[in-house]
């Protein structure tokens, strides 16, 4: 018993740490996603290629230097002739602007890959956000019908026993138990949503399923009475566009500096000797090697420098116009889920009122069964209308931040 008395004091706190988990929230989910998805990691290996053409872009020569060792000798038959040995060295140099380029361009493609990684997480995030509140809502939907099948099951037990006491008719206490098999119908199909549901949104986060069970519920939030947004300086999606069209200006700019070609420089050691007098003759030799350069030396890269620019400046273009027609969309739809979700309360609480009633004058034998099961229908729509708006303004709301560019990524 001495063993276990660790253990036994431990015990009352096995509750609470449970109770103090609590649901999985939504940015939980988008953290556990921004962790494991094969997004993001593929994004990460793109920063790291880019990362290293900006290395090689510093580096202080446009190529490789290279050493050259000679010997020439005109001994032939042991004839006391003259040796020349020649130890050199050679680089290529830069010309103007081009190492500049080159840093801009290796600069351009690290900024990209950069906001490529932000644009996975912004796109992840989205994915996972609507996908989470799709989950609660097929949950609370789920729960929704079998509340609806508990109250039939109760109301054809009180319905049972009125007939057996002579106080209802067998054909109304039929029509409950036939209700009973229908709503046992939807919530089988309620099952089979929520599943698929939850499959999505643990593709996506890469957490098990047995985990994701209690989600936390949206605090629905209306829409302020003005909604602005810079798409342009807060989309990541387009400060990539952005970013490849300054990698083709510059890469435009390089080629053109590439129109000359490299010069090379040398330095040479030479030592020229003599077999008859023994003598050593030792020079230093400097040299520069100019290449001839011939007209429209690269004007096909030039060119296809050019046609990258018109092009990304169009894909640009045309995904500015896109995010700001998206996020007008996102603002209508986040403005007409709240009206719907506030209509949807309404009708829940008058429906409510008014099926207590109709249940109420059923066990007494005041109301027929068809009016009971039309009212508990009426209640069960206004239900699911309920958790469906409320899922709805949380995703409209995720998705004008999405279109904004204003979603709320969780720090790793």
């Amino acid at each position: 018993m001495p063993r276990l008395r660790p253990f036994v004091l431990l015990l009352p706190f096995i509750p609470l740490s449970a109770a103090l988990a609590g649901p999985l929230s939504e940015t939980e989910a988008m953290r556990a996603a921004i962790d494991s998805h094969a997004s993001i990691e593929s994004a990460r290996s793109a920063l790291t290629a880019a990362q290293g053409i900006e290395a090689e872009a510093d580096f202080l020569l446009p190529g490789n230097p290279a050493i050259r060792i000679e010997r020439t000798t005109d001994r032939w038959h042991h004839n006391n002739g003259e040796r020349e040995t020649v130890a050199e060295i050679s680089a290529p140099i830069w010309m103007p602007g081009q190492m500049s380029g080159r840093q801009a361009v290796a600069a351009a493609k690290r900024t990209e890959a950069e906001a490529d990684i932000a644009t996975a997480k912004w796109a992840l995030a989205g994915a996972v956000r609507e996908a989470y509140w799709k989950a609660w809502e097929a949950k609370e939907l789920l729960r929704a019908a079998e509340e609806r099948l508990d109250r039939s099951k109760s109301l054809h037990a009180a319905a049972e026993k009125q007939v057996r006491a002579k106080e209802m008719r067998e054909l109304d206490a039929r029509t409950v138990a036939g209700e009973v098999l229908s709503d046992r119908q939807v919530v089988s199909r309620r099952k089979g949503e929520y599943e698929t549901a939850l499959a999505v949104l643990a593709e996506l986060t890469g957490l098990a399923k047995e985990t994701l069970g209690d989600l936390a519920a949206p605090v629905p939030a209306s829409p302020p009475p003005q909604l602005a947004a810079d798409v342009e300086g807060s989309r990541p999606d387009l400060k990539v566009l952005r970013s490849r069209l300054e990698g083709g200006r510059a890469n435009f700019d390089l080629q053109e500096a590439r129109a000359l070609p490299n010069p090379e420089l040398s330095l040479a050691v030479k030592r020229t000797s003599t077999d008859y007098d023994r003598t050593y003759d030792d020079s230093v030799v400097f040299g520069i090697k100019m290449p001839i350069p011939v007209i429209d030396r690269n004007q096909r890269e030039v060119m296809a420098a050019t046609a990258d620019i018109s092009r990304n400046r169009a894909e640009y273009q045309l995904a500015v116009n896109k995010a700001r027609r998206e996020l007008i969309q996102a603002e209508s739809g986040w403005r007409v889920a709240w009206q719907q979700w506030q209509d949807a309360e309404e009708a829940l609480q008058l429906t409510s009122e008014t099926l207590a009633l109709i249940e109420k004058g059923f066990t007494v034998g005041e109301v027929s069964s068809v009016d009971l099961i039309q009212e508990k229908r009426r209640w069960g729509e206004a239900v699911e209308a309920d958790r469906s708006a409320a899922a709805a303004v949380a995703i409209a709301k995720a998705a004008w931040e999405q279109a904004a560019g204003a979603s709320p990524i969780p720090v790793q």
